[in-house]
Formats: structure tokens, C-alpha cells, sequence
């Protein structure tokens, strides 16, 4: 049986678990060829590494793997910008097939890279990419080919959906509910990029472009942080029948394509509202199967290092059948084509969640009513409590549906008075039917 040299850019944590499964000898049947780890880089040769790792085949040189002629697939999982990108470049001329979890760059340089892919019969895989065990980028690359997307729902970042499950379900302040995610492990110690929804962004630039066509540098048109969320506000949103959800939304329109990151009201009985925890899920409609949901584990050794060995195999059975290359995440869209140099449109006329910490004094409510009502955005309901300082009153309001240009707008012109003490917190209600 034919062999496989693989080469390893990276042994943290996922790469550890990629060799562990890669260890298993019951995958040459499954690839028609047999799998050999021959190089691993590594920045510290001399670090304590798990007894699975083969030290033999440590080394500080990239071109060990990037250039070795013993090396036909390519794993990076070293993360980061650079020097993966040179990395992935050089292995790519050289022909070689490559696997990558690395959304940050697929998000800045994959559609570049896969050209280069393209040009040397090479392969460029990166189903670990966007919601690391759950299989949605080989669901929407190839079982959905045939269909059409309408729309994307994500729960794709585990850190923020752990954030918000700890404060929803224990009170937690945010501050807290990140320590409790640091200590979990699930959690950087700067966790900025998560709580941000940096991450998020990043994901759902790879998710669009297969989905739609897009370029996969395609920018996210709105990302908001999970930052500004208080433990009151959980109560205030099942008041009104709904849960806080980190969500990452992509939908579909005549000529364009609305996309955005932050948290939104979700309805308590649609399966999303379930998703708690680290766990990710995506919620895909499309015209002709409808609704589908892919849920599982989003992030952690096994899981992503599942998907990579998944995508693996499929490089295997390209080389072992003589025909590798091909691995293009989408064709372009003409009609979308110039999304990634077009503004923010307000595709979706939705209802709003307000939360405002205004001055309490006679006539502010009237005013606050009165700029809503002059964008267009009516108020379905309104509750008013009293806030920790006497002099002010925390007032929430659920909107009728209205566009987001309109609320924003609203806000920003109630925010501009002395009528509101602190920036008014603006969360969409968002119902994946």
C-alpha cells in the first residue's frame, strides 16, 4: 500500500490531538494509503510535550515540511498570520496539499491562497475552520452544491455562548463569567477577540463565501460585543418570551448579502434558544431542503482535531486516486461580486431590544417616544425600573419591527441629549424561522 508523508506547522494543543487520531492504523483503509506523521515544527524543541508526539520527528525548520520531498500533506495548526501564511504559500507552489484550521487567515489571504491552490492541481482544506467539530463548511461545499442558502444562523464562538450561559443561568457578572471561562480553558487570557466577536467575524467570512459566493475577505457589515450585556438583561428578554444568544447571521438578498455579529433576543421555543454552554451550532435555510441544524462541540483538542484529520483523509484519497486539486470553497457570484467594497444595508426589518438608563424626570419617556416615533421605530412594549442611582431609571423597550438604520439612527440621537446617562444598549430580535 502507498504511503503518506504528513507534516505537522504547529503541536499545541490541536495538533496533539491530530496526531493522535492520525495514530489510528485503521485509516489507510479509509484512505487507500497509509498515513505517516514524518516532521513536526515547532518553535520550542525542548518543551515537554504529550508521549504521543513523536520526538524523532521534531524539528525548528519549517522547510522540513514546507519544501521535504517526504512530505505530501501539509496540517498547519500553528495559527496566527505569520508565519503560517509564508508557510501555506510555499507548500501550496510546491504542489502540496495543505490543511488548515486558521480562519483569521483564510479571512485575510484565502482567496489568494486558493488560487494558488488552484493553480499548482493543489488542495486547500479547511473544514476545521469555521465551528471546529461541527462539519458545516463539507456540508455547505459540497452536500449543499446543489441548493441555494437563504440565510446562516450561528452560534459559533463557544467562549460567548459560555459567557452568556454562566450569567443567564447564575447571575454572573461578565467580568466573572470570563474568569470562570479563562480557568475552564475555554478562554485566552486576553479574551477580547472572543468577547469582541472578532472570532465570530472571521468564521462567518469563510461561512458566507461558500454559502453565497462571496469573497472569502469579504468584511462582516456589523460586530458587536457580548461586552455591554448585563445579568439584567437576561431578565428583561424572557419577560418578553426570548433568550441572549452570541449570534452570527448571513442573508441572502436580490444583490447583496447582510451579514452581522452580536448578541440578539432569540425566541425560547425555536432550537437555537437549546444552545448552551461551549457548544456551537448552525442553523442553515435553503430553497430546497429548508431548515437544516448542525450542533456539536465548537472548539477543544478532539473535536477540532476531527475535523483536520477529516480533511486529512479527504487530501489522502485525492493523492491515492491520482487526482488531487479541486478544493475551490465557491464560485463567485457575479451579483454579489462588489459586496466586499459596498455599505451596510439594512436587508432585515426586525423588532429591537432597547435598554436605556435615563435621567429620571417628567417628560424624558415623552421624548424618548417621540425621536422613536420620528425614525419610524414604534414601541411594542415598555417596562421601567428603578436604577442603582435615584436620579436615573433603566427603561426597556421592545420595538415593533423596523430597520436597522432607523433604530440606530433613533438611538444615537436619543444618546446625543441629556436625556440617557450611558450609551443605550441595542440588541435585534432575531427569529430563524
Amino acid at each position: 500500500m502507498r504511503e503518506l508523508g504528513v507534516g505537522l506547522l504547529g503541536c499545541g494543543t490541536v495538533g496533539t490531538g491530530v496526531i493522535r487520531l492520525l495514530n489510528d492504523a485503521g485509516l489507510a483503509e479509509r484512505v487507500g494509503a497509509a498515513l505517516s506523521v514524518r516532521a513536526v515544527v515547532v518553535r520550542d524543541l525542548e518543551r515537554d510535550r504529550d508521549p504521543v508526539v513523536p520526538v524523532d520527528c521534531l524539528t525548528d525548520d519549517l522547510h522540513r515540511v514546507i519544501d521535504a520531498p517526504d512530505i505530501d500533506i501539509v496540517v498547519e495548526v500553528m495559527g496566527g498570520i505569520d508565519p503560517a501564511h509564508g508557510a501555506i504559500e510555499k507548500a501550496l507552489s510546491n504542489g502540496k496539499q495543505v490543511v488548515t484550521a486558521n480562519k483569521a487567515l483564510l479571512a485575510l489571504h484565502g482567496d489568494s491562497l486558493f488560487a494558488l491552490a488552484q493553480k499548482n492541481s493543489a488542495d486547500l482544506l479547511f473544514e476545521a475552520s469555521a465551528a471546529g467539530g461541527v462539519p458545516v463548511v463539507r456540508a455547505l461545499r459540497e452536500s449543499l452544491a446543489s441548493d441555494r442558502v437563504v440565510s446562516i444562523h450561528g452560534i459559533i464562538n463557544g467562549t460567548s455562548n459560555y459567557v452568556l450561559t454562566r450569567m443567564e443561568t447564575l447571575g454572573e457578572s461578565l467580568d466573572d463569567a470570563v474568569t470562570k471561562a479563562q480557568e475552564a480553558g475555554y478562554a485566552e487570557a486576553d479574551p477580547s477577540f472572543d468577547v469582541g466577536g472578532q472570532d465570530a467575524a472571521q468564521k462567518l467570512q469563510v461561512l458566507s463565501a461558500l454559502a453565497f459566493g462571496l469573497s472569502m475577505s469579504t468584511e462582516v457589515q456589523r460586530v458587536q460585543g457580548i461586552d455591554s450585556i448585563q445579568p439584567a438583561d437576561f431578565t428583561h428578554a424572557a419577560s418578553f418570551g426570548y433568550r441572549i444568544k452570541p449570534l452570527a447571521v448571513a442573508r441572502g438578498g436580490e444583490n447583496a448579502v447582510e451579514s452581522w455579529v452580536g448578541p440578539a433576543l432569540v425566541p425560547m421555543n425555536h432550537v437555537l434558544a437549546g444552545v448552551n454552554d461551549v457548544f456551537n451550532a448552525c442553523y442553515l435555510k435553503s430553497e430546497a431542503v429548508g431548515p437544516l441544524l448542525f450542533y456539536g462541540q465548537g472548539a477543544g483538542m478532539m473535536p477540532t482535531a476531527m475535523s483536520v484529520v477529516s480533511d486529512v483523509i479527504e487530501a489522502g484519497r485525492k493523492l491515492a486516486a491520482g487526482a488531487p486539486g479541486g478544493s475551490l470553497p465557491a464560485v463567485q457570484s457575479e451579483a454579489v461580486a462588489d459586496s466586499s467594497s459596498s455599505e451596510p444595508q439594512s436587508v432585515q426589518e426586525q423588532p429591537w431590544y432597547l435598554r436605556l438608563c435615563c435621567r429620571d424626570q417628567p417628560g424624558v419617556l415623552g421624548r424618548v417616544a417621540a425621536t422613536l416615533g420620528g425614525h419610524g421605530v414604534s414601541i411594542n412594549k415598555l417596562v421601567q425600573k428603578n436604577a442603582a442611582d435615584a436620579s436615573s431609571a433603566e427603561v426597556v423597550i421592545l420595538t415593533h419591527v423596523a430597520g436597522t438604520d432607523s433604530v440606530r439612527a433613533a438611538v444615537a440621537e436619543i444618546d446625543n441629549t441629556a436625556d440617557t446617562t450611558q450609551p443605550t444598549l441595542i440588541m435585534p430580535v432575531e427569529d430563524p424561522a
